[in-house]
């Protein structure tokens, strides 16, 4: 760990906390702000979908953003959008939601990606799931943010105000980043237009690849699980188990903070066991069990009880992303690890996008989160069998 890994990767991960609280700021504020938005609380998982929708196609662009604006530019791009979208929900209509959901969409699709693509560059490889996890810890740690800070601005304050944190760490941010030295200084930004033979080829190999679809498909059903929980918990304690906006969103925060605690273990671990797949699918196994535990909870759980399953739920469902992103990273081709990164995250984000529809959907169906969340743990599950199924793949160094 020296200044060439330490100063890009804490750079990274502070921009990409600032997008991910920005990206789960609808979620947690919705109780008090979805009248003046005009819109209904369950329905947030719809504004969500259109975040990571968005977000699959411009996560396929990284390759050529990265070449024509370098890595560093990429990011204060990414931060800019996230702004945007935040102050856009100041305007308080569902067209002002729904255009918040699309600018944070263009904020997510590069950044992973473009983390990845530094982080390869200065990472020694033994170390490379540790300090892959360590960057990952940023998206939990942003949902932690939106949980700790954002109730009790709004308690203060109210949810317009609280928000604005948002736009005004993102110029602190943007200022900064020149201190960040992410990875080394870009020798050439090609202006040449954006390559569609070249986007739609990395997809192709992301499944042709026997290994890397393995992954791929695994990610989408996490992905899936992680957002449609993620998306729906502040409403779900609120509303069915009668917490207070405050303590449901600390509840939203305890998700994250054990995301950020697993990843760094599991990183840890990985790169010494040297079998991520095998790590992924015990993570499954457990995710499927809290998912259960999370169904059953009512008012007549214990505070204590309750965190227990959810930090269970939250290191399982959060920490998965750290180990998927260095094991992209592990098995993609020489110089290619931004462009497989941004192809296997475009299927991924498929989970991200209908993860959250999903769960509204089987909400809407059943009017019961113990079913849904059970249909949810249920596919973990069969995540799990087929993670152990298949043949872990040779090494293949970059």
């Amino acid at each position: 760990m020296n200044a060439s890994v330490v100063r890009p990767l804490i750079a990274i991960f502070l921009m990409q906390s600032v997008i991910t609280m920005a990206i789960y700021a609808l979620p947690v504020i919705i109780p008090a702000a979805a009248k003046d938005l005009g819109i209904d609380p369950e329905s947030v998982g719809f504004y969500v979908a259109i975040v990571y929708g968005v977000s699959m196609f411009t996560g396929l662009l990284v390759g050529d953003l990265i070449r024509r604006m370098g890595a560093s530019g990429v990011f204060v791009m990414l931060v800019t959008m996230a702004g945007i979208g935040t102050l856009a929900l100041l305007f308080q209509t569902p067209l002002a939601a729904i255009a918040a959901a699309i600018f944070y969409g263009i904020a997510s699709g590069p950044m992973n990606p473009t983390g990845s693509h530094i982080l390869s560059r200065v990472t020694p490889e033994q170390h490379r799931s540790f300090i892959f996890s360590l960057k990952q810890c940023s998206t939990p740690a942003g949902g932690m943010l939106a949980g700790a800070v954002l109730p009790p601005l709004m308690l203060a304050w109210n949810w317009k105000l609280a928000v604005l944190v948002i736009p005004v760490a993102g110029l602190i941010l943007i200022a900064l980043s020149p201190i960040g030295r992410m990875g080394k200084r870009e020798t050439h930004v090609e202006a040449a237009a954006f390559s569609l033979t070249d986007t739609l080829s990395s997809v192709v190999h992301v499944m042709r690849d026997s290994a890397i679809r393995s992954i791929t498909i695994a990610g989408v059903c996490l992905a899936g699980a992680q957002m449609g929980l993620a998306t729906y918990l502040v409403v779900y304690l609120w509303r069915e188990v009668g917490l207070s906006e405050a303590a449901a969103g600390l509840v939203f925060s305890a998700l994250h903070l054990s995301g950020i605690t697993s990843r760094i273990i599991l990183g840890f671990f990985a790169d010494r066991l040297a079998n991520a797949r095998l790590i992924l699918a015990a993570l499954c196994g457990v995710l499927s069990l809290a998912l259960i535990g999370a169904g059953q909870f009512e008012s007549g759980w214990s505070l204590g009880m309750i965190y227990a399953v959810v930090i269970a739920a939250g290191a399982t469902a959060n920490g998965w992303v750290g180990l998927f992103y260095a094991e992209l990273a592990r098995l993609s081709p020489r110089g290619k690890v931004a462009e497989t990164a941004g192809a296997s995250q475009f299927f991924s984000s498929v989970g991200l996008v209908f993860g959250p529809i999903l769960f509204g959907g089987l909400l809407a169906l059943t009017s019961s989160y113990q079913l849904t969340l059970g249909v949810f743990s249920g596919f973990i599950a069969v995540v799990c069998v087929y993670l152990l199924s298949v043949k872990p793949p040779s090494d293949r160094s970059n």
